[in-house]
């Protein structure tokens, strides 16, 4: 009886440090993003960065997230982005934005509310951590620009999936979308459809000159080599 209870507290401790290590580790590597994102003349900064959930998980709080690119002048913040990864599989993360997102270009300023926003990513460890599938999805959202127009959705949800080496499949699919009048108006000049969109599904193909991995995010991002559009419907 006493083996099993130290070999029980032993095994408690070696999780725990592992755990721990697993921890730090994943703490310095949102850390070192910000520091090459900084590196790179943006500004990245975040007010705080914890990472709790033991024994099962890791869980990434960052909080006052502010992302800058000095040379295009666009700007992304929220209070609150939340990372979750299961401790046994690193290669997959949630992630989970609870409050509002504030966009900012030299034009205008965007708010998004909204009452639910996800993602989730699968990569391959062992490829330079190369995208693999993807997804989003956002409830009951409202964008308001500061230039005067709403958007506003139930639902869109996006799914991206590697085809190939540099090619990616994107399903994309909208409920209940009231657009503003400046992008129906482009997309419906004659004013055939209704200011309420009910569903909208839009298939497309893009093909990039390289892999989305983790140099495509620490260098440059691959510019699309080809396009395809399978299908478009409403």
């Amino acid at each position: 009886m006493k083996r099993l209870v130290l070999f029980a507290v032993v095994l408690g401790a070696l999780a725990s440090m592992t755990w721990g290590v697993g921890a730090m580790i994943t703490r310095e590597a949102a850390s070192r993003l910000l520091d090459t994102r900084n590196a790179d003349g943006w500004v990245a900064h975040a007010d705080n960065i914890t990472v709790s959930g033991f024994p099962i998980r890791f869980e990434t709080v960052v909080t006052g997230l502010t992302l800058t690119d000095i040379e295009t002048g666009l700007a992304l913040s929220t209070p609150d982005l939340r990372l979750n990864q299961d401790t046994l599989r690193l290669d997959r993360m949630s992630a989970n934005i609870p409050y509002d997102i504030t966009l900012t270009s030299p034009e205008e300023q965007v708010t998004i509310t909204h009452e639910g926003l996800t993602a989730s990513l699968d990569v391959q460890p062992t490829n330079s951590f190369a995208l693999d599938e993807m997804e989003f999805a956002v409830s009951t959202a409202t964008l308001v620009s500061s230039a005067g127009w709403n958007f506003a959705l139930s639902t869109a949800d996006v799914a991206v999936t590697r085809n190939g080496t540099t090619a990616y499949d994107i399903v994309t699919t909208v409920r209940n979308a009231t657009p503003p009048a400046l992008l129906r108006n482009v997309l419906d000049p004659t004013g055939a459809l209704p200011d309420s969109i009910a569903t909208m599904d839009i298939t497309l193909q893009l093909t990039f000159d390289a892999p989305w991995d983790r140099e495509a995010i620490q260098q440059a991002r691959p510019p699309p080599t080809e396009i395809i559009v399978k299908d478009i419907s409403a």
